[in-house]
C-alpha cells in the first residue's frame, strides 16, 4: 500500500465486505468502513444505501402478484429480503397495500396468519402476505399442501429426468406451430 501510495482503503458494502475490512485493520491497514446493507438492518440510522431501492423493487413485484392473485383467485406469499429484519417486508407491504405483512421483530402466530388467510381464500378473497425471509419458511411448509412438497422433492432426486422433461417443455413452447396446435 505504501508502495502504490495509498493511505486507506474505503469499504463500501454489506457484512461480507467489512468482515473483510476489519480482517485488514487488524493487519495494520487503515480502513473506512461505509455500510450498505439493501435490507436496512444498520441500528442508528434511518436508511442505509440500497434500501429504497429494494423497497421500489419489491412493491412493483408485490403490485403484480397482487393483480395475479386477484385475476386467478389465488393467495400469494411475497418472500423479502429480511433474514433478521423485516424493513423491506414492512415498507414494500405497506405500500403495495398487502393484506398481512409478517416481520421478525413482532412476534406472529404463523397459525392464526395461515388460518386467516384459508378463510379469506374461502371466502372468495385473494390474500396477499408480505413475509421477511427469516420467517418465510414455517408459512411456505403450512400453506402449500404436503403432496406438494413430495412432489418438488421427488423432482429434486431425479436431475436427469427432469432435464429431459425441461428440455421436451421449452422444445414444445419454443415452436409456434406446437404452441398454437397445444392450445
Amino acid at each position: 500500500m505504501d508502495r502504490l501510495g495509498i493511505d486507506a482503503i474505503i469499504a463500501i458494502g454489506g457484512e461480507g465486505t467489512l468482515a473483510a475490512a476489519k480482517r485488514l485493520t487488524d493487519a495494520g491497514l487503515k480502513i473506512v468502513g461505509v455500510p450498505k446493507i439493501v435490507d436496512n438492518g444498520l441500528d442508528a440510522t434511518d436508511y442505509t444505501f440500497g434500501f429504497d431501492t429494494a423497497v421500489q423493487i419489491a412493491t412493483e413485484a408485490i403490485d403484480r402478484l397482487r393483480t395475479t392473485g386477484e385475476a386467478h383467485h389465488r393467495y400469494m406469499i411475497a418472500e423479502v429480503m429480511g433474514r433478521h429484519g423485516g424493513w423491506i417486508a414492512l415498507h414494500a407491504g405497506m405500500a403495495a397495500d398487502a393484506h398481512d405483512i409478517l416481520i421478525p421483530e413482532q412476534q406472529v402466530s404463523i397459525e392464526q396468519t395461515v388460518q386467516w388467510v384459508k378463510e379469506a381464500y374461502a371466502r372468495g378473497r385473494a390474500p396477499l402476505v408480505v413475509v421477511a425471509e427469516g420467517l418465510s419458511r414455517n408459512i411456505r411448509t403450512r400453506l402449500i399442501p404436503s403432496r406438494s412438497w413430495s412432489s418438488i422433492n421427488r423432482l429434486s432426486k431425479y436431475p436427469a429426468a427432469n432435464h429431459r422433461r425441461i428440455r421436451r417443455i421449452r422444445s414444445t413452447h419454443a415452436n409456434p406451430a406446437t404452441h398454437a396446435q397445444a392450445r
